[in-house]
Protein backbone atom coordinates (compact mmCIF):
# COMPACT_ATOMS: atom_id res chain seq x y z
CA UNK A 1 0.00 0.00 0.00
CA UNK A 2 1.38 3.39 -0.94
CA UNK A 3 1.72 6.21 1.54
CA UNK A 4 -0.99 8.21 -0.23
CA UNK A 5 -3.48 5.34 -0.29
CA UNK A 6 -2.89 4.80 3.42
CA UNK A 7 -4.03 8.34 4.14
CA UNK A 8 -7.70 7.51 4.17
CA UNK A 9 -10.47 8.19 6.59
CA UNK A 10 -9.90 6.65 10.00
CA UNK A 11 -6.29 6.03 9.13
CA UNK A 12 -4.95 6.67 12.58
CA UNK A 13 -6.39 4.13 14.94
CA UNK A 14 -2.92 4.11 16.43
CA UNK A 15 -3.71 1.33 18.79
CA UNK A 16 -0.45 1.21 20.60
CA UNK A 17 -1.38 4.45 22.31
CA UNK A 18 -3.60 2.46 24.61
CA UNK A 19 -0.40 1.03 26.00
CA UNK A 20 1.25 4.41 26.43
CA UNK A 21 -1.79 6.00 27.95
CA UNK A 22 -2.03 3.10 30.36
CA UNK A 23 -5.64 3.92 30.93
CA UNK A 24 -4.71 6.41 33.59
CA UNK A 25 -3.85 10.05 34.02
CA UNK A 26 -1.97 12.14 36.51
CA UNK A 27 -3.80 12.41 39.81
CA UNK A 28 -5.86 9.27 39.72
CA UNK A 29 -5.98 7.17 42.85
CA UNK A 30 -3.53 4.28 43.16
CA UNK A 31 -4.93 0.76 43.01
CA UNK A 32 -5.91 -0.77 46.32
CA UNK A 33 -3.53 -3.25 47.91
CA UNK A 34 -4.55 -6.77 46.97
CA UNK A 35 -3.79 -10.01 48.74
CA UNK A 36 -3.90 -12.99 46.38
CA UNK A 37 -5.97 -16.04 47.18
CA UNK A 38 -8.61 -14.49 49.45
CA UNK A 39 -11.03 -12.44 47.41
CA UNK A 40 -14.73 -11.87 47.43
CA UNK A 41 -16.50 -11.20 44.18
CA UNK A 42 -18.19 -7.80 44.32
CA UNK A 43 -21.84 -7.80 43.48
CA UNK A 44 -22.60 -6.36 40.03
CA UNK A 45 -24.34 -3.26 41.30
CA UNK A 46 -23.50 0.31 40.58
CA UNK A 47 -20.91 1.79 42.91
CA UNK A 48 -22.32 4.61 44.99
CA UNK A 49 -20.45 7.71 43.97
CA UNK A 50 -21.38 11.35 43.86
CA UNK A 51 -21.61 12.89 40.39
CA UNK A 52 -19.40 15.88 39.87
CA UNK A 53 -21.51 18.99 39.35
CA UNK A 54 -21.00 20.29 35.87
CA UNK A 55 -18.56 23.14 35.94
CA UNK A 56 -19.79 26.49 34.82
CA UNK A 57 -17.86 26.92 31.60
CA UNK A 58 -17.58 30.03 29.51
CA UNK A 59 -17.04 29.10 25.89
CA UNK A 60 -15.53 31.35 23.26
CA UNK A 61 -17.83 32.68 20.54
CA UNK A 62 -17.35 31.45 16.95
CA UNK A 63 -14.55 33.02 14.96
CA UNK A 64 -16.22 32.16 11.66
CA UNK A 65 -19.89 32.46 10.78
CA UNK A 66 -21.45 29.00 11.22
CA UNK A 67 -23.36 27.44 8.32
CA UNK A 68 -25.96 26.02 10.69
CA UNK A 69 -27.22 27.33 14.05
CA UNK A 70 -25.07 26.55 17.07
CA UNK A 71 -26.90 24.33 19.59
CA UNK A 72 -26.70 24.85 23.34
CA UNK A 73 -24.16 22.77 25.31
CA UNK A 74 -25.28 19.20 25.92
CA UNK A 75 -27.17 18.53 29.16
CA UNK A 76 -28.12 15.40 31.08
CA UNK A 77 -24.59 13.99 31.45
CA UNK A 78 -23.23 13.49 34.98
CA UNK A 79 -19.57 12.56 35.43
CA UNK A 80 -18.94 10.87 38.82
CA UNK A 81 -16.12 12.08 41.04
CA UNK A 82 -13.70 9.18 40.51
CA UNK A 83 -14.20 8.82 36.78
CA UNK A 84 -11.34 10.11 34.62
CA UNK A 85 -11.03 10.58 30.86
CA UNK A 86 -8.45 10.93 28.13
CA UNK A 87 -8.68 10.93 24.36
CA UNK A 88 -6.76 8.84 21.81
CA UNK A 89 -6.26 10.62 18.49
CA UNK A 90 -5.11 9.22 15.18
CA UNK A 91 -4.10 11.69 12.50
CA UNK A 92 -4.42 11.16 8.76
CA UNK A 93 -0.91 12.53 8.09
CA UNK A 94 2.48 10.93 8.48
CA UNK A 95 4.79 12.47 11.06
CA UNK A 96 5.61 15.22 11.75
CA UNK A 97 2.41 16.74 10.30
CA UNK A 98 -0.81 16.91 12.32
CA UNK A 99 -3.66 16.88 9.80
CA UNK A 100 -7.21 15.94 10.78
CA UNK A 101 -7.80 13.48 13.59
CA UNK A 102 -9.73 10.91 11.57
CA UNK A 103 -9.73 8.48 14.49
CA UNK A 104 -10.94 9.63 17.91
CA UNK A 105 -11.66 7.45 20.93
CA UNK A 106 -12.74 8.97 24.23
CA UNK A 107 -11.71 6.68 27.10
CA UNK A 108 -13.55 7.03 30.41
CA UNK A 109 -12.42 4.84 33.29
CA UNK A 110 -12.70 4.24 37.02
CA UNK A 111 -9.24 3.72 38.57
CA UNK A 112 -10.44 2.07 41.79
CA UNK A 113 -12.91 -0.32 40.16
CA UNK A 114 -10.64 -1.04 37.21
CA UNK A 115 -13.26 -0.57 34.49
CA UNK A 116 -13.11 1.47 31.29
CA UNK A 117 -15.39 2.38 28.40
CA UNK A 118 -14.24 3.20 24.87
CA UNK A 119 -16.45 5.74 23.12
CA UNK A 120 -15.73 5.87 19.39
CA UNK A 121 -16.46 9.24 17.79
CA UNK A 122 -16.97 9.48 14.01
CA UNK A 123 -14.77 12.13 12.38
CA UNK A 124 -17.74 13.64 10.51
CA UNK A 125 -19.68 14.50 13.67
CA UNK A 126 -20.63 18.11 12.94
CA UNK A 127 -20.51 20.09 16.17
CA UNK A 128 -19.78 23.46 17.68
CA UNK A 129 -16.06 23.92 18.19
CA UNK A 130 -15.84 26.78 20.71
CA UNK A 131 -13.65 29.58 19.44
CA UNK A 132 -13.88 28.35 15.83
CA UNK A 133 -17.28 27.51 14.27
CA UNK A 134 -19.63 24.64 13.48
CA UNK A 135 -17.37 22.07 11.85
CA UNK A 136 -16.35 18.42 11.84
CA UNK A 137 -14.93 17.41 15.20
CA UNK A 138 -11.89 15.97 13.39
CA UNK A 139 -10.65 19.52 12.68
CA UNK A 140 -10.59 20.76 16.29
CA UNK A 141 -7.10 19.59 17.25
CA UNK A 142 -5.48 20.84 14.04
CA UNK A 143 -7.05 24.28 14.46
CA UNK A 144 -6.61 24.89 18.18
CA UNK A 145 -4.70 22.05 19.78
CA UNK A 146 -5.78 19.96 22.73
CA UNK A 147 -7.48 22.81 24.58
CA UNK A 148 -9.87 23.51 21.70
CA UNK A 149 -10.57 19.80 21.32
CA UNK A 150 -11.23 19.41 25.05
CA UNK A 151 -13.66 22.35 24.91
CA UNK A 152 -15.43 20.76 21.94
CA UNK A 153 -15.77 17.37 23.66
CA UNK A 154 -17.06 18.95 26.85
CA UNK A 155 -19.52 21.18 24.98
CA UNK A 156 -20.94 18.43 22.79
CA UNK A 157 -20.46 15.21 24.81
CA UNK A 158 -20.43 16.46 28.40
CA UNK A 159 -17.04 14.90 29.23
CA UNK A 160 -13.80 16.86 29.35
CA UNK A 161 -10.65 14.77 28.86
CA UNK A 162 -7.72 15.57 31.11
CA UNK A 163 -5.05 14.21 28.78
CA UNK A 164 -4.46 13.16 25.19
CA UNK A 165 -2.23 11.18 22.85
CA UNK A 166 -1.87 11.77 19.12
CA UNK A 167 0.12 9.42 16.90
CA UNK A 168 0.70 9.11 13.16
CA UNK A 169 -0.09 6.15 10.87
CA UNK A 170 3.56 5.28 10.23
CA UNK A 171 4.00 4.73 13.98
CA UNK A 172 1.11 2.26 13.94
CA UNK A 173 2.64 0.31 11.06
CA UNK A 174 6.04 0.10 12.73
CA UNK A 175 4.60 -0.92 16.09
CA UNK A 176 2.46 -3.75 14.69
CA UNK A 177 5.41 -5.05 12.68
CA UNK A 178 7.54 -5.02 15.85
CA UNK A 179 4.89 -7.20 17.51
CA UNK A 180 5.17 -9.67 14.65
CA UNK A 181 1.74 -8.76 13.29
CA UNK A 182 -1.70 -8.85 14.90
CA UNK A 183 -4.33 -11.56 14.81
CA UNK A 184 -7.86 -10.34 14.04
CA UNK A 185 -11.07 -11.91 12.81
CA UNK A 186 -12.03 -10.41 9.44
CA UNK A 187 -15.82 -10.51 9.07
CA UNK A 188 -16.22 -7.76 6.45
CA UNK A 189 -15.27 -8.24 2.81
CA UNK A 190 -12.32 -5.86 2.53
CA UNK A 191 -10.62 -7.33 -0.53
CA UNK A 192 -11.63 -4.41 -2.71
CA UNK A 193 -10.33 -1.88 -0.19
CA UNK A 194 -7.33 -3.77 1.16
CA UNK A 195 -6.20 -5.97 -1.70
CA UNK A 196 -5.82 -9.65 -0.91
CA UNK A 197 -6.93 -9.42 2.70
CA UNK A 198 -8.64 -12.78 3.38
CA UNK A 199 -11.61 -13.49 5.61
CA UNK A 200 -11.59 -15.37 8.90
CA UNK A 201 -8.98 -15.27 11.65
CA UNK A 202 -5.71 -14.06 10.15
CA UNK A 203 -2.42 -12.51 11.23
CA UNK A 204 -2.05 -9.05 9.67
CA UNK A 205 1.04 -6.94 9.07
CA UNK A 206 1.22 -3.31 10.09
CA UNK A 207 0.09 -2.08 6.66
CA UNK A 208 -2.80 -4.55 6.64
CA UNK A 209 -3.91 -3.57 10.15
CA UNK A 210 -3.90 0.06 9.06
CA UNK A 211 -6.20 -0.71 6.13
CA UNK A 212 -8.38 -3.05 8.20
CA UNK A 213 -9.01 -0.36 10.80
CA UNK A 214 -9.49 2.54 8.39
CA UNK A 215 -11.49 1.20 5.44
CA UNK A 216 -15.02 2.62 5.15
CA UNK A 217 -17.18 0.09 3.30
CA UNK A 218 -20.55 1.19 1.96
CA UNK A 219 -20.68 4.17 4.28
CA UNK A 220 -20.98 1.85 7.30
CA UNK A 221 -19.32 4.04 9.92
CA UNK A 222 -20.23 1.85 12.88
CA UNK A 223 -18.61 -1.20 11.28
CA UNK A 224 -15.37 0.72 10.86
CA UNK A 225 -15.50 2.01 14.44
CA UNK A 226 -16.07 -1.55 15.67
CA UNK A 227 -13.00 -2.76 13.75
CA UNK A 228 -10.96 0.01 15.32
CA UNK A 229 -12.05 -1.01 18.81
CA UNK A 230 -11.31 -4.66 18.02
CA UNK A 231 -7.75 -3.75 17.14
CA UNK A 232 -7.41 -1.58 20.26
CA UNK A 233 -8.52 -4.44 22.48
CA UNK A 234 -6.35 -7.03 20.74
CA UNK A 235 -3.20 -4.99 21.19
CA UNK A 236 -4.00 -4.12 24.79
CA UNK A 237 -4.73 -7.71 25.77
CA UNK A 238 -1.66 -8.96 23.96
CA UNK A 239 0.58 -6.52 25.78
CA UNK A 240 -0.88 -7.35 29.18
CA UNK A 241 -0.89 -11.13 28.71
CA UNK A 242 2.48 -11.82 27.11
CA UNK A 243 4.88 -9.87 29.29
CA UNK A 244 4.75 -6.85 27.02
CA UNK A 245 4.31 -4.45 29.92
CA UNK A 246 7.96 -4.83 30.82
CA UNK A 247 8.75 -3.17 27.48
CA UNK A 248 6.91 0.04 28.33
CA UNK A 249 10.07 2.12 29.00
CA UNK A 250 11.65 0.85 25.77
CA UNK A 251 8.54 1.52 23.68
CA UNK A 252 8.06 4.95 25.23
CA UNK A 253 11.67 5.90 24.50
CA UNK A 254 11.44 4.68 20.90
CA UNK A 255 8.16 6.39 20.01
CA UNK A 256 8.05 9.46 22.24
CA UNK A 257 9.91 11.69 19.72
CA UNK A 258 7.17 11.08 17.14
CA UNK A 259 3.97 11.42 19.16
CA UNK A 260 2.20 14.32 20.81
CA UNK A 261 1.11 13.73 24.40
CA UNK A 262 1.15 15.25 27.86
CA UNK A 263 1.43 11.89 29.65
CA UNK A 264 4.79 11.14 31.25
CA UNK A 265 6.54 7.77 31.45
CA UNK A 266 6.46 7.74 35.25
CA UNK A 267 2.67 8.04 35.21
CA UNK A 268 2.47 5.03 32.93
CA UNK A 269 4.82 2.78 34.85
CA UNK A 270 3.11 3.67 38.12
CA UNK A 271 -0.17 2.42 36.66
CA UNK A 272 0.73 -1.07 35.49
CA UNK A 273 -1.53 -2.48 38.20
CA UNK A 274 -4.51 -0.69 36.70
CA UNK A 275 -3.67 -2.01 33.25
CA UNK A 276 -3.64 -5.54 34.64
CA UNK A 277 -7.07 -4.97 36.20
CA UNK A 278 -8.47 -3.79 32.91
CA UNK A 279 -7.26 -6.97 31.22
CA UNK A 280 -9.77 -9.01 33.25
CA UNK A 281 -12.82 -10.18 31.25
CA UNK A 282 -15.71 -7.70 31.03
CA UNK A 283 -13.68 -4.77 32.31
CA UNK A 284 -13.61 -2.79 29.04
CA UNK A 285 -16.85 -1.80 27.33
CA UNK A 286 -17.44 -0.62 23.77
CA UNK A 287 -19.73 2.29 22.93
CA UNK A 288 -20.33 4.07 19.63
CA UNK A 289 -21.67 7.39 18.47
CA UNK A 290 -23.55 5.92 15.53
CA UNK A 291 -26.60 6.57 13.35
CA UNK A 292 -28.95 5.99 16.29
CA UNK A 293 -27.75 9.22 17.93
CA UNK A 294 -27.13 11.49 14.94
CA UNK A 295 -28.84 12.66 11.76
CA UNK A 296 -27.03 12.79 8.39
CA UNK A 297 -27.02 16.28 6.91
CA UNK A 298 -25.81 17.35 3.49
CA UNK A 299 -23.88 20.62 3.60
CA UNK A 300 -25.54 23.22 1.33
CA UNK A 301 -23.78 24.33 -1.84
CA UNK A 302 -21.28 21.47 -1.67
CA UNK A 303 -21.31 18.41 -3.87
CA UNK A 304 -22.19 15.22 -2.00
CA UNK A 305 -20.72 16.28 1.34
CA UNK A 306 -22.61 14.69 4.23
CA UNK A 307 -21.91 15.19 7.92
CA UNK A 308 -23.64 14.03 11.11
CA UNK A 309 -25.65 16.35 13.36
CA UNK A 310 -25.97 15.00 16.93
CA UNK A 311 -29.38 14.30 18.43
CA UNK A 312 -28.55 15.77 21.82
CA UNK A 313 -30.99 13.81 23.98
CA UNK A 314 -30.05 10.45 22.47
CA UNK A 315 -26.35 11.33 22.52
CA UNK A 316 -26.50 12.31 26.20
CA UNK A 317 -28.10 8.96 27.01
CA UNK A 318 -25.35 7.09 25.13
CA UNK A 319 -22.58 8.96 26.94
CA UNK A 320 -24.25 8.43 30.31
CA UNK A 321 -24.58 4.73 29.50
CA UNK A 322 -20.80 4.54 29.06
CA UNK A 323 -20.19 6.44 32.30
CA UNK A 324 -22.57 4.18 34.22
CA UNK A 325 -20.80 1.11 32.81
CA UNK A 326 -17.53 1.93 34.58
CA UNK A 327 -19.35 2.27 37.93
CA UNK A 328 -20.44 -1.38 38.10
CA UNK A 329 -17.90 -3.49 40.07
CA UNK A 330 -16.82 -6.76 38.49
CA UNK A 331 -14.51 -9.47 39.89
CA UNK A 332 -10.94 -9.67 38.71
CA UNK A 333 -9.42 -12.87 37.40
CA UNK A 334 -7.16 -14.84 39.72
CA UNK A 335 -4.23 -14.37 37.36
CA UNK A 336 -4.66 -10.59 37.45
CA UNK A 337 -4.93 -10.57 41.25
CA UNK A 338 -1.76 -12.61 41.54
CA UNK A 339 0.17 -10.36 39.18
CA UNK A 340 -1.11 -7.22 40.87
CA UNK A 341 -0.23 -8.53 44.32
CA UNK A 342 3.27 -9.27 43.11
CA UNK A 343 3.62 -5.60 42.18
CA UNK A 344 2.83 -4.54 45.75
CA UNK A 345 5.18 -6.92 47.54
CA UNK A 346 8.72 -5.79 48.14
CA UNK A 347 11.31 -8.52 48.56
CA UNK A 348 11.94 -9.07 52.31
CA UNK A 349 15.63 -9.06 53.02
CA UNK A 350 16.81 -12.13 54.93
CA UNK A 351 19.34 -11.77 57.69
CA UNK A 352 22.74 -12.95 56.65
CA UNK A 353 25.22 -13.80 59.34
CA UNK A 354 28.26 -11.67 58.95
CA UNK A 355 31.41 -13.56 59.96
CA UNK A 356 32.90 -12.14 63.14
CA UNK A 357 36.64 -12.02 62.96
CA UNK A 358 38.16 -14.28 65.62
CA UNK A 359 41.64 -13.97 66.96
CA UNK A 360 44.18 -16.32 65.44
CA UNK A 361 47.05 -17.45 67.60
CA UNK A 362 50.28 -16.20 66.19
CA UNK A 363 53.76 -16.74 67.47
CA UNK A 364 54.96 -13.63 69.17
CA UNK A 365 58.72 -13.51 69.05
CA UNK A 366 60.15 -13.47 72.56
CA UNK A 367 63.32 -11.47 72.85
CA UNK A 368 66.21 -13.76 73.50
CA UNK A 369 68.49 -12.38 76.19
CA UNK A 370 71.91 -11.60 74.92
CA UNK A 371 74.51 -13.29 77.12
CA UNK A 372 76.46 -10.84 79.21
CA UNK A 373 80.12 -11.46 79.49
CA UNK A 374 81.08 -12.06 83.12
CA UNK A 375 84.51 -10.63 83.84
CA UNK A 376 86.95 -13.24 84.92
CA UNK A 377 88.71 -12.84 88.22
CA UNK A 378 92.09 -11.07 88.16
CA UNK A 379 94.99 -13.18 89.39
CA UNK A 380 96.66 -11.79 92.43
CA UNK A 381 100.34 -12.72 92.50
CA UNK A 382 101.14 -14.84 95.54
CA UNK A 383 104.60 -14.95 97.02
CA UNK A 384 105.72 -18.48 97.34
CA UNK A 385 108.56 -19.22 99.70
CA UNK A 386 110.70 -21.98 98.47
CA UNK A 387 112.79 -23.49 101.24
CA UNK A 388 116.47 -23.47 100.53
CA UNK A 389 118.77 -26.15 101.89
CA UNK A 390 121.32 -24.80 104.29
CA UNK A 391 124.79 -26.23 104.80
CA UNK A 392 125.69 -27.08 108.34
CA UNK A 393 129.21 -26.57 109.14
Amino acid sequence: MSRNSARKRGIGVLIWTVLLAAWVVVGCQPPAQVTPGVTSSPSPTSSQVTPTPRRTATYLPPRLTPITPIPAPISGVSVPDEVQAFVILGTDQYSPYVGNTESMTLVVYHPRLGRAALISIPPDLFVNIPGYTMQRISTAYAVGGFRMLADALEYNLGVRPQHYILVHPDDLINFIDELGGLQVTVLTNLQRACGSLPGGTVNLSGEEVLCYASALIGGNEKDRLARQQEVLNEVFLRMTSSGGLVRIPEIYANYRPFIETDIQLQTITDSIGLMLRLSSPDHIGSFFIDSSVYTPWRIPDQVDVTVYLPQQTALAERIQEALDYVLVPMPFSEVVLTYEAALTISPTPTETNTPTPTGTATDTPTPTPIPTLTPLGTSTPTTTVTPTASVTP
